[in-house]
Order: C-alpha cells, then structure tokens, then sequence
C-alpha cells in the first residue's frame, strides 16, 4: 500500500467520525445488553443452575459457534469491503447488481449448511459435550435443543449480510438495534412458550428462533429504506466470488477462535453441573462492555479503515487505528477493573434470587474476575482484526488466532486441574493477551510502524486511573451492601451508588490528565444530544 495523506488531517476527520458512529452503535447495544442482562437474570431465576440449564446453554453455544464462522465474522466483514468499493466505482447501479447477486446467493448457502448441521447434529454434540454422556438424558437433550436452534444460524447468516451492506453505507442504527428484539422476542417466550411446552427448555429454544426471525424482517426493512432490497438472483458474479474468497481464510481465523470455544465447552462438560452454566452468566457481564464499547468502536472503525485503504492511505489507516485502540483502551480498561473490584455485589444483585443461591453467585463471580483479565485484549484484538479485514488480508489473523489456540489448549488443561472452572476463564483470558500481540507484530511488519507509544501512552494513563477507581469502589464494596443476601432494594442502590461513583472518579482522574479521549466521548455525546432535540 503507498504510504500517502497527511497523518493530522486523517486524524481530524477519522477520530471524530469513529466516536460519533460508535456512539450510534453504543446506544443501542446498550439497550440489547440491558434486555440481555434482564434475559439471562430471568433464565436464572426460572431454572436455576441444572444439567438442563448446562443443556439449552451447551446447545445454544453450538448454532451461535457456527453463527459467528459464516456470519458476523466472516460474512460482514467480508462483503464490506466488496460492498463499498463497487459502490464508490460504479454507483448505486453497481451497488444494487452486487446486493441483488449477494441476496440470490448467500440464503442458499446458509441454508443448506444449517440442513448438513441439523443432521449431523449428535456428532457436533459429542465434540462439544463428550462429557455430558456421562449423565443420563444430558447429551440427549442437549442434542434435542441443538437441532431446534440451529436454522438461527440461517436467519442470523442473512442479518449479517444485510449489516455488510448497511454499514456500508454508514447505517449503524438497525444492525445495532435488532439484538434488542430478539432479546425481547427471547424473553417473552420464556415466560410464556416455556411454560406450556416440555420439555420447557424447548419453549426457551423455540424462542430463538422467533427471535432470528424478527432480527431479519428489521434488517429488510432496513435494507428496502436504504434502497437495497432488490430481487434476488442467483448468479456468482466476481464480487459474490471475491466475497467468498475473503470468507474462506476469514472462517479459518474465526475456526480457530471457535476451536477455543469448542475447547472450553468440552473441558467443561467433565466439570460437572453447572460449571457451564456460570461460565455462561459470567461471561455475559463480559459481553456488556465489549458490545457496547469494543464491538461498537470496531464496528465503527471499520468503514473508517476500509476507505483509507481503498485510497491507499497507509498513514490515514495507521492513524484511524491508533484513535480507535486510544479510545477502547479509554472504556474498556476502566469496564475491567470495575468489574473485577465489583464482581461478587454484581453477580449477587443481579443474578442471587430464585433457584440461583448464594454459593452459585460466589462461583459466578470468581469467572467474572478471570474473564476481565483478558476484556482489554478481547476488545483490541477486534479492533487490530478490523484493520487486517480493511486492507483485504485474512489469512495474517488465522497465524496470530492459531497462536492463540494452541496457548489455550497448553494452558486450559492446567489451569482447570488447579482452579477448576475460573482457570479455564483466566486460560480464555491469558490466551488473548498472547493473540493481540501477536497480531500488532504482524501487521506492523505489514504497515510499518503503528504508533504505539502513543497508545501506550494513553493505555498507562488509563490504567492508573482505573486502578484508583477499582481500589475506592472495592473499599466502599465492604461497607456499603449486604451481598450474601442477594437481590434487594439496599444493594440494587448499593450497587447503582458504587458504580456511579465509579465512573465519576474515573472521569474526574482523566479530565485531570486532560485525556483527548474524554472530549471525544463527550463532544460525540454532546453532538447526539443536540440532534436529538
């Protein structure tokens, strides 16, 4: 790529735009994490912590694995690029002819891999979940459940070619929106369909699929909106080509992650029950800074990375990188330590109540501090991976993703046999920190030098303020709440006062180091509250 633009000007435009459009994103993530939260504290407290919950979480993992390969992982960051660049040299003519070939193509291939899965369904249980055979009906119904959800996979396959296109066009609103409905559309059959069916599990299942479909019809109306809901035809012209080749090595990246994935489940299917089931409830607290920050800033980002490199802007990239890792560093350092300070009044007030008791909230807490060990290299490593897809090379993070794999599967083994479920979190953890370093070594070699001390830079400032803010709030965590008792109205305001707090030292910290990612945040803020008036 020619190296090429002026560094400071790139900034200028990039930074800003990245800010605004994540906080577009962030907004709405917000409220699907929020209504994922209310989703899984409902779940807990219906069913508590059971080999049947371990079964619908095993089998919802197993579709949701195969969902991220050909789907958001590989299908929108692949038609992305392709996407934007036929549009910006052939018009909206061009535009429309890719569109129409993508939507003839694509729901066939989804769907007749969702068949070979939902045939092939007991084997991929038993890589999964070897384990479970060892308790009677377990396996059975983790298959029953598997092969209910997996045409999820199909529907979700089609949202993420519609959010290629989308956010393409700069159009982040619907893509980010459409997890709150199906976390709506989830909750509702929970407390209906689950209640009527048996086993109730299938009501639950039952209600992802409901919930796939109507992220799909909001995509479409999306799509017709922006003029792209055009007649399908089933033609492999050489962008739908081009697509596919650029999702070959970016499913292999992704395989590798999911091999993780795949690792974990299966150690933990020998951990017995419930093991799984507070991995899953932790790692969601997990989910909630990386989907409303770090996904969302990479998400933006990506647009950014794409038209300087479509313009072969070497310097314009490298510097719409360094904003973007400054301003996941800035959110997502403070989410970790906050996190790990105020794991057990999180877990214990949100989750503690129903069939979910105290010693289940201890155990969950434990894999929340594990997993935020690894939040910041999680979030970055999506962040390093969107420059790669940008400059159209996805076979550089299958190498950086399979050095990871192989230090998870040294580390699982060992750390399980001594810590038991929390040491499989803190392998997941120490075996991202090894994959995002590998993948700036990588692309350094390919772009040059990144500026990384300024991030570092940047990174030191956040973590001292973080460390201030985690130690007040762990301190005032032992004196403020009663959380053995779990859910109350004292430790709701307990815990709502800790983190309010929280944030407003963290704040207070940065304003003081006069942080240039604060007046991002907040100009991004501003901006979305004036427009809203």
């Amino acid at each position: 790529m020619a190296k090429s633009g002026s560094s400071g000007a790139t900034v200028a435009s990039t930074g800003p735009s990245v800010a605004r459009h994540a906080s577009t994103v962030s907004l709405y993530t917000m409220l699907s994490r929020v209504l994922g939260l209310v989703r899984d504290t409902i779940f807990a407290h219906l069913f508590g912590v059971t080999n049947a919950t371990d079964a619908f979480l095993m089998a919802f993992t197993i579709p949701n694995t195969f969902r991220m390969l050909v789907a958001e992982g590989s299908l929108t960051v692949a038609f992305l690029p392709v996407f934007n660049e036929a549009q910006r040299k052939g018009g909206e003519d061009k535009a429309r002819q890719v569109m129409s070939e993508a939507l003839g193509v694509f729901p066939v291939l989804s769907v007749g891999l969702a068949l070979l899965c939902i045939l092939g369904a007991e084997p991929i249980v038993r890589v999964f979940a070897s384990g479970y055979g060892a308790v009677p009906g377990k396996l059975e119904l983790t298959v029953f459940l598997t092969r209910t959800m997996f045409p999820f996979m199909a529907l979700i396959s089609m949202v993420a070619l519609a959010m290629g296109a989308l956010n393409a066009r700069k159009r982040f609103a619907s893509s980010a929106a459409s997890p709150a409905l199906f976390n709506l559309i989830h909750i509702l059959s929970m407390v209906t369909l689950a209640r009527v069916v048996d086993p109730p599990m299938l009501g639950v299942a039952l209600g992802v699929l409901l919930g796939g479909g109507a992220q799909l019809t909001l995509q479409l109306v999306a799509l017709y909106r922006a003029g792209l809901l055009v007649r399908p035809r089933f033609v492999l012209g050489p962008e739908v080509r081009r697509v596919l080749w650029l999702m070959l090595p970016a499913v292999a990246a992704l395989a590798v992650y999911q091999l993780n994935v795949a690792a974990l489940r299966l150690f933990t299917s020998y951990l017995g029950e419930g093991a799984l089931t507070y991995l899953y409830n932790a790692d969601r607290f997990l989910q909630l800074p990386l989907g409303v920050f770090a996904i969302a800033i990479a998400t933006a980002s990506l647009p950014a990375f794409s038209d300087a490199s479509a313009t072969a802007d070497s310097k314009g990239l490298i510097a719409a990188l360094g904003d973007s890792l400054r301003l996941m560093s800035f959110v997502t350092v403070p989410a970790a330590a906050g996190q790990i300070a105020l794991a057990l009044p999180i877990i214990a007030t949100v989750f503690q109540h129903g069939r979910f008791d105290a010693e289940s909230a201890v155990r969950t807490a434990a894999a929340l501090v594990a997993f935020n060990v690894g939040l910041v290299a999680v979030s970055g490593i999506r962040v390093v991976g969107q420059a790669f897809f940008a400059i159209k090379d996805t076979r550089t993070p299958v190498a950086a993703g399979a050095i990871g794999l192989f230090t998870n599967l040294a580390l699982a083994p060992f750390l399980a046999e001594r810590l038991g479920f929390m040491g499989l979190a803190l392998s997941v953890s120490l075996s991202a920190w090894v994959q995002l370093l590998t993948q700036l070594v990588f692309l350094r070699r390919r772009l040059g030098r990144l500026g990384l001390r300024h991030v570092l830079a940047g990174v030191g400032r956040d973590l001292a303020a973080a460390l201030l803010m985690g130690l007040a709030v762990y301190a005032l965590s032992r004196v403020l709440g009663t959380w053995g008792q779990g859910t109350s109205a004292a430790n709701v305001l307990a815990l709502a006062l800790l983190v309010a707090l929280g944030a407003l030292s963290y704040v207070a910290v940065q304003a003081v180091f006069r942080a240039e990612e604060l007046s991002r945040v907040t100009g991004a803020l501003r901006r979305r509250l004036q427009r809203s008036r």
